[in-house]
């Protein structure tokens, strides 16, 4: 995947790879005995032959397409489409977007709240959910969510960024940490997250809840994603669909201090068992 992604930023060829998978889609359908570099090329339009080459020999030696008879087979129509929608995702990030954390205020704010809202105002905030799938994309060791609820469809929705994620990067540790597991929506979440997150490299999830849940009550009520101590955000949302799509809330990014600062407090909490281990994937 990383040799594919530097190709094509290295060239600024971005918007042309859903095209490329739209046309190896149609090439499955229409020609099941095979076809050659040259048919996929006629429908991209103009490309360099070699350029092509190159990644069809990429493809190959990933495993999504094979030659026999002169001729390209795809190995499973499907997993190449999710592949190269991965990728698609991976080279449209604007990393710089991350790093300007001092002018942006973090929102989901209901559609039929938007439309309300003067332009002069809603300049000064970024979308909560694509600046997580983003800042989720820039994790090079470690990676944490702390809220008290998650659910199914909120995973759901930042499952393809982590995929992404643990797809590139080697030794990637990732932790969630969640009020109650037993909890019917966070059970629900989890036993998603499990059989769904595909893990490569030699990374690791682990989940954690307090040790002591007071009764029942919420042992913390803060929400937060940190990236290898050096970004993160802070808000209101927790980890839900409708959180992250539908209803009210705000958030905030971390600079470098505070993301270290906050990371350092929750390693103190694993440390001195105020929080447990419940589940590890491998």
């Amino acid at each position: 995947m990383e040799r594919l992604i530097i190709l094509i930023k290295r060239y600024s060829l971005e918007k042309y790879v859903l095209s490329w998978a739209g046309a190896f889609r149609l090439l499955f359908f229409q020609k099941s005995d095979g076809f050659t570099i040259e048919d996929w090329m006629e429908l991209n339009g103009k490309m360099d032959k070699n350029f092509a080459y190159t990644i069809f020999r990429i493809l190959e030696e990933e495993g999504y397409i094979y030659q026999k008879d002169l001729k390209f087979r795809i190995k499973d129509e499907q997993n190449l489409q999710r592949f190269l929608e991965l990728i698609n995702i991976i080279v449209q990030i604007k990393f710089s977007n991350i790093e300007e954390n001092d002018n942006v205020l973090l929102w989901t704010v209901p559609k039929e709240q938007l439309y309300r809202i003067p332009n002069e105002i809603s300049e000064n905030f970024n979308y909560l959910l694509s600046w997580l799938r983003e800042l989720i994309l820039t994790a090079n060791e470690r990676i944490i969510f702390l809220a008290p609820y998650f659910s199914e469809s909120g995973i759901r929705q930042l499952l393809v960024n982590i995929n992404s994620v643990t797809s590139i990067k080697q030794n990637l540790k990732i932790e969630f940490i969640v009020s109650d597991m037993e909890d019917t929506l966070n059970k629900k979440a989890f036993e998603y997250l499990i059989n769904n997150i595909r893990l490569d490299n030699n990374n690791c999830v682990k989940i954690y809840e307090p040790v002591d849940k007071h009764n029942n009550k919420l042992w913390f009520h803060a929400k937060l994603l940190l990236v290898d101590r050096k970004k993160g955000y802070l808000g209101s949302a927790n980890y839900s669909e409708r959180a992250l799509s539908s209803q009210f809330e705000l958030g905030v990014p971390l600079i470098e201090k505070q993301a270290n600062a906050l990371v350092t407090l929750i390693d103190f909490w694993i440390k001195n068992c105020y929080l447990k281990l419940k589940h590890e994937i491998r």
